[in-house]
């Protein structure tokens, strides 16, 4: 049986990244809300989905590049795989034996 252990700073940088986001989102929604249908507008809609998408791109892979904490392996998939909305985001190292509780769940839009 797996040990279990919280590895909370995963979890932390992950929403301290994501939270920086938002002063850039809000800034070009000002000026896609100010400048609709204008050149700074269109310019503000492509860097808004861009900063979105790149975002999405970045939470795809920090999630597939945790290290475990005690003997630096590279751990690529969560334990729980195929998630359900509010399931937590685990790792599982097999060299050390012991489950990462990382703190973060998977996304729901209903929540």
């Amino acid at each position: 049986m797996p040990q279990r252990k919280q590895y909370l700073k995963f979890s932390r940088d992950f929403t301290r990244k994501n939270l920086a986001l938002l002063p850039i989102l809000l800034i070009l929604f000002l000026i896609l809300f100010l400048n609709w249908g204008k050149l700074l507008g269109n310019i503000a809609i492509i860097c808004f989905v861009a900063t979105i998408l790149a975002n999405s791109i970045w939470d795809y892979f920090y999630l597939r590049k945790f290290r475990c904490p005690d003997c630096g392996q590279s751990i690529s998939q969560p334990t729980i795989k195929h998630r359900q909305p509010r399931q937590p985001i685990n790792f599982y190292c097999s060299r050390c034996d012991v489950e990462w509780e990382t703190g973060l769940k998977e996304r729901s839009f209903y929540y």
